[in-house]
């Protein structure tokens, strides 16, 4: 890893020139990534460092005397709880620096989605939190002489986003690590819009290299890929295996408290009991009313479709999550994507969406988003029974913001229509979507 780290920052390797690593380190919160972190340490010291990362594990100390850090809680200033800040003595923020980052604020707006878990978070309370977090970073970056943010995944939490944002406009190094769609690999990367342009290099050269040859035999590739490559070429694909592993819900939690924790659920069960713990229980049956809600909805009006109808297959993303805010840019509401194929598609030819097997976050898919894409004259509701691998055998194309599916479609030979950005932007027969013309253009390459 501290060899990507030294190729991915433009700074002089030279220890006489080099200035000192002034470093926000952020989210190298698990076992794993604790070890290389503290791989990268010992291979480049860091003269300072702002850690961000749970209060249930220790940040890593600092390795040389004289070198400092700073540790930020990252549960309390997700929701901006700076302890001991005087806030009158932070610069101000002005109309220029507003105006960097009005991308910045739209992207952290939504992103705050990810805190909506049990309550709503009004607009008032998201801007409040979008100005002090901007306000006090701002001020941090200028004040620490900041120069590397160093992620151990993509920014996509609050005040991740804004501290990668102000460090892009400042021309300050970005450095953070994004996952493959191959289990245990991963790749560094400095930007999410241009995530590996290292990767296309290395593929044009391949392209040019294996120039000519078509049968698998020819290319020959480690174990690991070679295994997921043919996991993925047959009709019937292999999903990988961290898409096999089903996550814990509201009520799985609840059931495991009682069986594993007994007096634990005992003393939760009794703070219920209370006006507040009432009230608590009345908000998640409100959470609840409305996904059984939207789920009923969209059953009813999901179809088995037809396979041998010309169509494009758009796979919804869940949400929250990093696949679209930030990935999808301006088309976080995948909405837009529909409403796009639905104008410039053939009249022929339908658009299949289907939901995600996980269920997205409670205000984040409404009755009314389903209502909305029905409307379209060229959208279907597909049924979460379909298998996902049989509609990428028989669609035209696969329409997706920076999903697995994208990546799937390649491998039977099917044109992808990204609105968002992924590793596999690279490849042939991807086109990344961002105007009409754009759209327009994939349509008549795709269809004509």
């Amino acid at each position: 890893m501290h060899q990507w780290f030294y190729m991915m920052t433009p700074m002089d390797h030279s220890s006489a020139t080099r200035p000192p690593i002034r470093a926000i380190v952020a989210r190298f919160s698990d076992h794993m990534s604790m070890k290389v972190l503290g791989e990268v340490l010992r291979n480049h010291p860091f003269e300072f460092r702002a850690v961000i990362t749970s209060k249930l594990l220790l940040p890593v100390p600092a390795e040389r005397k004289g070198n400092t850090q700073e540790w930020f809680d990252s549960g309390n200033i997700r929701t901006c709880q700076y302890d001991g800040v005087r806030w009158n003595n932070l610069a101000p923020l002005d109309e220029k620096i507003l105006d960097r980052m009005c991308d910045a604020e739209t992207v952290f707006m939504d992103c705050l989605a990810r805190l909506e878990w049990k309550h709503a978070i009004s607009y008032a309370t998201r801007k409040r939190w979008y100005l002090q977090h901007l306000r006090f970073w701002d001020d941090y970056l200028t004040r620490n002489n900041i120069n590397l943010f160093l992620s151990a995944f993509i920014p996509h939490e609050p005040p991740d986003v804004l501290i990668y944002c102000l460090c892009r406009a400042r021309g300050i190094p970005t450095l953070f690590f994004h996952t493959t769609l191959v289990q245990d690999i991963s790749f560094s990367a400095s930007t999410w819009e241009d995530p590996a342009p290292r990767l296309r290099e290395r593929y044009e050269e391949l392209l040019r290299i294996f120039s000519g040859k078509t049968k698998p035999e020819d290319i020959p590739l480690e174990p690991l890929f070679e295994a997921r490559y043919k996991s993925l070429i047959p009709h019937k694909a292999e999903r990988p295996g961290v898409e096999n592993v089903r996550r814990m819900s509201e009520l799985d939690r609840i059931k495991e408290l009682f069986w594993t924790k007994p007096l634990s659920f005992l003393r939760n069960g009794l703070a219920y009991l209370s006006p507040n713990g009432i009230r608590k229980i009345q908000e998640l049956l409100q959470r609840q009313r409305i996904i059984r809600e939207r789920n009923a909805f969209y059953i009813t009006h999901a179809i088995t479709p037809s396979l041998d109808q010309p169509f494009v297959y758009f796979p919804l993303h869940f949400q929250p999550e990093a696949s679209t805010t930030p990935l999808a840019g301006r088309f976080t509401e995948q909405i837009l994507v529909a409403q796009m194929l639905n104008a410039y598609l053939p009249d022929d030819v339908l658009l299949y969406v289907k939901e995600h097997p996980r269920e997205s976050g409670w205000t984040k898919r409404s009755v009314q988003d389903y209502r909305d894409l029905l409307a379209m004259k060229k959208v279907r509701l597909i049924s979460r029974d379909v298998d996902t691998f049989a509609l990428r055998e028989k669609c035209v194309a696969v329409a997706t913001c920076s999903g697995s599916a994208g990546f799937e479609a390649l491998f039977r030979g099917k044109p992808v229509l990204l609105f968002g950005s992924r590793f596999y932007q690279y490849a042939n027969g991807v086109f990344k979507i961002r105007t009409v013309e754009d759209c327009q253009k994939a349509i008549i390459a795709i269809f004509e």
